[in-house]
């Protein structure tokens, strides 16, 4: 397979909606990070590509197993003894995107682009979003 380098100008905005509802975060957020880099096509890597993804209904996740009661999520406040954990359900309760947004960084490539690339997404708690390009917006379903 031969890969293509494109200047990033000539490549088009392409818009994609998922409906996050009752999909399994992990399998969600791999592919949207498959999508979200085109991991499908021979384009070059390094280069933002212009896909930008709205998830919708991102309160209505799920995981499966004990998932919801043993995934812990860690974070530090840059203070001493400021090591802080919290669960799955009460980030879910808390900030329902952060878990969904957690989830794609860790499947995109640990480059300069991660940063550029996790921009493109745009999470939102229920089906209610803003956007100005609703023409060029495709519809996918996972």
């Amino acid at each position: 397979m031969k890969t293509i380098f494109i200047k990033k100008n000539i490549l088009k905005d392409k818009w994609l909606l998922i409906d996050a509802k009752d999909k399994i975060l992990g399998k969600l957020a791999n592919k949207v990070s498959s999508i979200i880099i085109n991991k499908n096509k021979k384009l070059n890597f390094n280069i933002n590509n212009n896909n930008f993804i709205i998830i919708i209904n991102s309160d209505k996740i799920k995981v499966t197993g004990k998932k919801n009661i043993n995934k812990k999520y860690y974070y530090h406040t840059n203070f001493p003894g400021g090591l802080k954990v919290i669960n799955f359900n009460d980030l879910k309760k808390k900030n329902s995107n952060l878990v969904i947004r957690k989830a794609i960084l860790g499947m995109l490539p640990k480059n300069i682009l991660k940063n550029k690339i996790i921009n493109n997404i745009k999470i939102y708690k229920n089906n209610i979003y803003n956007n100005n390009n609703l023409k060029k917006i495709k519809i996918i379903k996972i």
